[in-house]
């Protein structure tokens, strides 16, 4: 059997079942996440889902996106701009697409009327998967990030989703982030995922020192 050298995407997903109601899915959450959804609405956080994203609404992402990273120790997860794009014209918005078929949501978060935080989604099927998320660190006191979370999951479940999937866990890559992700208590499942399988070792090693030169640049 041939095993890969390593995965490109973390195995482990999170999700939440959305068929219990509201109050349930709510009070399966860990005490200090369920506390949050409460400080976030008492603090006047808010959140919307976007029917389009103009050039000034990217740039607050990746403006978030820069933020993020650098509260990650530097780990870049984001693909370039030209990856949004070219998903933004194969991928219909929520909104004009039906139920279960693929679409995108832009979930915006906002603290005191300020944009603070958002997160991109993913429809498809029974499930409505978190993507890409970015928010402003001097925002993350409002709890805004777990609030859109939330928001996620109450949009997904009225419009017939079954889970919100809040995307790959992984204790070694992302340790808060997985941390963060657990105290919503879903379920945690493991696939194959996409993987890179060697057969030429020498020009591997040349790819991965390219990649890693062109990261650290």
């Amino acid at each position: 059997m041939i095993r890969p050298n390593y995965y490109i995407q973390p195995r482990r997903n999170l999700a939440i079942n959305l068929s219990k109601t509201k109050s349930e899915i709510l009070a399966e959450f860990h005490s200090s996440t369920r506390s949050n959804v409460k400080k976030a609405k008492r603090k006047d956080v808010t959140a919307e889902i976007k029917k389009e994203m103009s050039p000034n609404d990217w740039d607050e992402f990746f403006k978030m996106a820069g933020e993020t990273i650098a509260r990650n120790a530097g780990k870049n997860i984001y693909p370039g701009r030209a990856y949004f794009e070219t998903m933004l014209k194969t991928v219909p918005y929520i909104d004009d697409a039906k139920n279960g078929e693929l679409s995108l949501g832009f979930f915006c978060g906002r603290h005191e009327g300020r944009l603070a935080a958002m997160n991109l989604v993913l429809f498809f099927g029974r499930t409505a998967t978190y993507l890409f998320g970015g928010s402003y660190t001097a925002e993350l006191s409002s709890k805004v990030t777990t609030y859109l979370h939330w928001r996620g999951m109450e949009e997904a479940k009225e419009r017939g989703y079954i889970y919100y999937d809040l995307g790959g866990i992984d204790e070694k890559l992302w340790p808060s982030l997985t941390v963060f992700k657990r105290r919503f208590k879903g379920e945690e499942f493991e696939y194959l995922g996409n993987i890179d399988v060697v057969l030429n070792s020498l020009g591997y090693r040349v790819y991965n020192i390219i990649r890693k030169i062109r990261k650290s640049g």
